[in-house]
């Protein structure tokens, strides 16, 4: 990753300013501190706090994040993970300049509660349109039936949806859907997008991808932004306790040009402003 922009060394290596006990709450050494963030995120953001094992105590982490002067994802919008560190936030805006504040206290029995001095540093929020939308399947249970899969050009399925309803695996045009494997011609994968709860791509079969089967959407030659997805399981067919789906953009077939993370391995017993199940 590369370093935040517009931040200091010397802030970069105090990103917390945490003290830890030394006896009867007194004052302390600051934890050495370093954060990292790709210059470029889409609606789903992530900011690596690096170093953050070395915390002794307890840490409260506080980020809003602005465009301008307007706040676009609030501290109470954020997620955090202190096993690897790492804030995530979904953005729903439009693509443009970005501008993070971070700040951090280290606290517990006996330890003076010390906030730290807050940081900023700018990236640029990216457009999330891309020409092929991926659809995967994660685990080792069982097969899956998939109905009725949708994607959203806004957050928590709203606005307007891709793709119309599929006639066949190239039809309407410019929309065709591939899948890696589908068990018969009558599970095929553009009837996942058919809106017909009768009928799906279902994956079941004797092959070595069963539980990471894909299904690709292609939109045309003119890329779509999409922020959102919906999808509908067969709760017989339901791949097992385990499964997770992610959702991935791309501009190439092969997925290895501008690839963006939409939704990544979200459990089918959740739903997220990214991607809401029914089973």
């Amino acid at each position: 990753m590369g370093q935040i922009s517009g931040v200091s060394t010397a802030d970069l290596n105090n990103v917390d300013g945490f003290f830890t006990t030394q006896g009867g709450g007194s004052t302390a050494t600051p934890t050495p501190q370093t954060a990292s963030i790709e210059p470029t995120q889409y609606s789903d953001g992530t900011l690596t706090i690096a170093n953050s094992s070395s915390y002794s105590l307890s840490v409260s982490i506080y980020c809003d994040i602005k465009s301008g002067s307007t706040l676009v994802v609030p501290n109470s919008s954020m997620s955090y993970d202190a096993s690897i560190g790492k804030l995530a936030w979904v953005d729903g805006g439009t693509e443009g300049t970005r501008t993070f504040f971070l700040s951090a206290s280290e606290f517990g029995t006996g330890t003076v509660y010390t906030p730290s001095p807050t940081i900023s540093g700018s990236y640029t929020r990216g457009d999330n349109a891309r020409k092929y939308w991926r659809y995967s399947l994660h685990g080792t249970g069982d097969h899956t039936y998939t109905r009725d899969l949708r994607y959203y050009t806004e957050p928590s399925q709203a606005g307007t949806s891709y793709p119309p309803d599929m006639t066949s695996a190239t039809a309407p045009s410019p929309y065709e859907a591939e899948a890696s494997y589908q068990h018969s011609a009558t599970y095929a994968g553009w009837k996942a997008f058919d809106s017909n709860a009768g009928t799906g791509w279902w994956n079941l079969g004797g092959h070595t991808n069963q539980y990471n089967d894909y299904l690709t959407l292609y939109v045309g030659t003119t890329p779509i932004s999409i922020q959102s997805a919906a999808v509908n399981i067969n709760p017989s067919f339901d791949g097992g306790s385990d499964l997770t789906i992610s959702i991935t953009g791309a501009n190439n077939e092969a997925f290895t040009q501008d690839v963006l993370i939409l939704v990544s391995s979200q459990s089918k017993t959740t739903s997220t402003a990214e991607l809401s199940i029914t089973i």
